[in-house]
């Protein structure tokens, strides 16, 4: 029921529209149809209802366009923020084993060979 509103008010405005410019023809023609010297009249009231109607539909459908675009920015936006999460946990991650492997070594419990191997694992860690 409120999933996908964004275009459920999209279609209303367009409903809407259509029925107020159906309205606008009727009573144009009832005016035509009363008098004969409403005849100009009527064809004003049509012409300028069905134009009332399409531009009053606009803000109705700017809204639902909002809404829309609203959504997809907001999907948009969490899969970022996922990925920044990762990349942020797999850096400190990466950091934290650093700083271990430079204790051992500066403890001199492993060899410089060793430290450096290590190190190159880390890095390509981080890049993969």
């Amino acid at each position: 029921m409120y999933n996908n509103i964004g275009g459920k008010i999209k279609t209303l405005a367009k409903i809407i529209a259509i029925l107020e410019a159906i309205l606008f023809g009727i009573g144009g023609i009832v005016v035509m149809l009363t008098a004969e010297e409403l005849v100009i009249v009527g064809f004003v009231i049509i012409a300028s209802g069905i134009l009332a109607a399409w531009i009053s539909s606009w803000l109705l459908y700017g809204f639902g366009e909002i809404i829309e675009n609203t959504s997809v920015m907001a999907g948009k936006i969490k899969v970022n923020y996922d990925t920044v999460n990762e990349f942020q946990t797999k850096f400190v991650s990466n950091v934290n084993r650093q700083a271990e492997l430079y204790k051992l070594y500066s403890k001199g419990v492993i060899t410089a060979e060793e430290y450096q191997k290590a190190l190159s694992s880390v890095e390509e860690n981080t890049r993969g």
